[in-house]
């Protein structure tokens, strides 16, 4: 299966989640993302993004673990692990764990004077570019691109970033007003939703077979401004008697 979302990474399972989230809770500079995935509606596991900056450095924690049944037997295990270590909008240094189904496969990037070297992959990269990975967290990064860095695989994707139009998505029992940016990337479109504010909120996606996964948040992240969250889920937690 294709990878979706580059950082997105790290240890294990149970150490990924238990630090992303305490580093959440303990530091305003760290941003996360708590995705359900589903695969033609139907569950299939999770992907966490966590994102801390300092400055201009940013550090980025990509885990992802999917577990395909049918009839309750699995038919595909997928888990990714990924470290990325970001100078303003350019990759610095990337590390990625990939298990697509037992086949296992390994990527590092690292900045070397004026090149960053990409091996692991089919063909070794050497270039003195800014490249980006597809950093869905970073949806300003993304725009105008032409090739981004594929984590899982070592390859430049050629792709093209566009918006597409506005829409609304569901975060936890809550429809909310989402802008769609679409990129053009092998095998298919990747659709990212973003808040009015621009933030990244959830993703669609075709995958081999022309099967669609789509990536959703538990809840609303409380990091995201007050005016940027929906109306709905602030009622709904006052008169839950919470704070929202």
């Amino acid at each position: 299966m294709r990878l979706l979302a580059p950082p997105l990474a790290v240890l294990g399972l149970l150490a990924g989640s238990c630090l992303s989230s305490a580093l959440a809770e303990s530091n305003p500079a760290t941003r996360e993302w708590p995705f359900d995935v589903k695969l033609d509606g139907k569950p299939i596991g999770h992907h966490r993004f966590t994102v801390q900056s300092e400055g201009q450095r940013t550090s980025v924690l990509n885990e992802a673990r999917f577990n395909v049944k049918i009839l309750g037997i699995s038919v595909y295990r997928y888990q990714l692990d990924v470290t990325e270590q970001w100078t303003g909008d350019c990759l610095h240094k990337l590390q990625s764990q990939t298990n697509d189904d037992g086949e296992r496969l390994a990527v590092r990037a690292e900045r070397d004077g004026n090149l960053l070297r990409v091996r692991g992959g089919k063909t070794p990269v050497d270039t003195s570019a800014c490249v980006r990975s597809y950093a869905y967290w970073n949806p300003k990064a993304l725009r105008q691109q032409s090739q981004l860095l594929n984590p899982q695989t070592g390859v430049m994707d050629a792709v093209s970033v566009r918006e597409a139009g506005e829409s609304q998505i569901t975060i936890g029992d809550q429809r909310v007003p989402a802008r769609r940016l679409r990129i053009a990337a092998p095998p298919g479109d990747i659709d990212m939703w973003l808040s009015p504010d621009g933030e990244w909120i959830g993703l669609d996606a075709k995958v081999e077979g022309g099967r669609t996964v789509q990536y959703r948040l538990r809840s609303w992240p409380t990091w995201l401004p007050r005016t940027d969250r929906p109306q709905a889920l602030e009622q709904t937690a006052a008169s839950r008697g919470a704070q929202p």
